[in-house]
């Protein structure tokens, strides 16, 4: 000690302690006579939640404040690609609807059924699911969040009932499909699945163009802090739920003349799919259902158009004819921009 050296571990830190019942001076007593150190107690579930969200929160900040500049020489794209993967590990939106709506892809790629109205169905709804999900992920890698769930998903009892609905959703809404795979033998296609097809394509159309004409709508910088009231959008304020309603409810068709033959009762019991996604739409377009309706208000109430524009405009369902004149006008505005990009 005198020449400096640390003293022995063993010894207490203020020096020696007299210990009693024969102990040494200098030694502290041990429990059960085999000096074992005391161990650090595990972490708990809750430190590690704890840790999990504060990891989350500074990952949420860092990107709210925006990539950083590249360095000379360093890759530009690499700052994006470290944020889109930050995202899907943290608070982001970016993975939902890739799993939400991509769910009906492996569904529908999983029960092909034992018929060929089921086959079809099984397309159908594959060609759909894989559309959506693939732009619903594009644009969540571009804007990052979704502010008409941020509230939502903001506590763990919200998330909870945010995936409960999304379950529900799945499954009643595939429910005519699913009950009829069940059935090997189903009446012939004829002109009802005609029509059922033809249904469908209208309503994939309708949300195609809903999809595409608000996205170029936003990403235009002269329409910031703008409705859009173009397009099919001018002739239904929420045309993509009608394109939506309009492709299950041909699905339904579809598979309703297998059930009619088969299980009158599970035929039934499969008309809660269009029913629920009325009203679901029904809700959330009058806001009974989610915050969408209120933002919506809060950014355009100011606007004297808006208002106009909610008043006269049809809620979901469109007028048929106008409908369809968009979309010929939106096609013929596409083969143009072809025509110009490919002219020699």
């Amino acid at each position: 000690v005198g020449s400096g050296a640390s003293p022995p571990s063993s010894w207490s830190s203020r020096g020696p302690v007299a210990g009693g019942g024969g102990n040494v001076q200098g030694v502290p007593a041990r429990r059960g006579g085999l000096g074992r150190r005391r161990r650090r107690p595990a972490a708990t579930a809750a430190s590690v939640a704890r840790a999990v969200y504060e990891e989350a929160r500074r990952a949420r900040a860092v990107r709210d404040a925006g990539p950083a500049a590249p360095l000379d020489g360093e890759d530009a794209g690499e700052p994006e690609r470290d944020r889109v993967r930050n995202q899907l590990a943290t608070g982001s939106h970016v993975h939902l609807d890739l799993i939400g709506t991509g769910a009906f892809t492996v569904a529908a790629a999983t029960t092909p059924g034992r018929n060929v109205r089921s086959v079809l169905s099984s397309c159908l709804i594959g060609t759909w699911a894989t559309r959506l999900a693939s732009f619903l992920f594009y644009r969540a890698t571009k804007t990052g969040h979704d502010g008409r769930l941020e509230e939502t998903l903001g506590t763990p009892s919200g998330a909870f009932g945010f995936w409960l609905i999304s379950f529900a959703w799945g499954w009643l809404t595939m429910l005519p499909h699913t009950l009829a795979a069940a059935h090997k033998k189903t009446p012939p296609l004829g002109s009802g699945a005609v029509a059922a097809c033809v249904l469908y394509v209208l309503g994939l159309a309708t949300e195609i163009a809903a999809d595409v004409q608000k996205w170029q709508f936003k990403q235009n910088p002269a329409n910031r802090g703008k409705f859009c009231d173009l397009g099919v959008w001018k002739v239904s304020q929420h045309p993509n739920y009608f394109g939506n309603l309009c492709l299950w409810s041909a699905i339904w068709c579809l598979n309703a003349p297998t059930l009619a033959r088969k299980a009158p009762l599970a035929l039934l019991a499969s008309t809660a799919s269009p029913l629920f996604l009325a009203a679901l739409f029904f809700g959330q377009s009058t806001g009974l259902i989610g915050p969408a309706l209120d933002l919506a208000d809060q950014k355009y109430g100011h606007l004297a158009g808006y208002q106009a524009y909610k008043a006269h405009t049809p809620l979901i369902v469109p007028d048929l004819f106008k409908l369809l004149r968009a979309l010929a006008a939106m096609m013929a505005v596409g083969h143009s921009s072809m025509s110009d990009h490919y002219k020699v």
